[in-house]
């Protein structure tokens, strides 16, 4: 019930807003064709910027839930207050009502560290942390394949041969014993 009734005063206020707006009549096309040209324009461009915010604005309820969007409109518009920029920005963005979202969420942040350099100073204490972490767990693995290594050898190589098992290749081209294997069977020369 609540959100109803939050939901009829905020449309209340728009329609407000609205009707303070003087409503310019149509410029004639025949009288002034630009002028005509540029309302029709306007007029198209506000129903598209319209259609955005409001397909903006579900998929954000959608996404977020109807309470979470009213409260970041809440705080947003308090925000605009003291920095106007943030409004622009929002009707920049692709998708509005998530800047407006990410923006609200972004500031909370901020004031729960306890400013900006607190939440500076938590965040790379965190990543140092993670990274610190990181190096452990990879040295960690090294000792361990380097202890698996060592168990692998044997606890001494006194009774071993440091010449290794020897072969020999196999020749590219013929010895000289087959050479002269091959001499004796081939027939004689005629």
């Amino acid at each position: 019930m609540d959100e109803r009734d939050r939901r009829k005063a905020a449309e209340a206020r728009l329609a407000e807003l609205e009707g303070k707006q003087e409503e310019k009549p149509t410029p004639d096309i025949l009288e002034d064709p630009e002028a005509y040209a540029k309302r029709l324009k306007d007029d198209v461009n506000h129903g598209v910027l319209e259609r955005h915010f409001d397909s903006s604005e579900y998929r954000a309820r959608k996404a977020h839930g109807d309470n979470a969007v009213e409260d970041a409109i809440g705080v947003f518009n308090e925000m605009v207050k003291a920095d106007p920029l943030l409004a622009k920005k929002a009707l920049e963005h692709p998708e509005p009502f998530d800047f407006v979202i990410d923006t609200v969420k972004a500031h909370k942040r901020v004031e729960d560290a306890g400013g900006v350099e607190e939440l500076l100073k938590t965040e790379r204490q965190r990543m140092r942390a993670e990274i610190e972490a990181e190096i452990r767990e990879e040295l960690d693995g090294k000792a361990e394949a380097k202890a698996k290594t060592r168990e692998s050898l044997p606890e001494t190589l006194a009774g071993e041969s440091n010449k290794g098992e020897r072969t020999s290749p196999e020749p590219d081209e013929p010895t000289l014993d087959d050479m002269v294997t091959n001499i004796e069977d081939a027939p004689p020369p005629k």
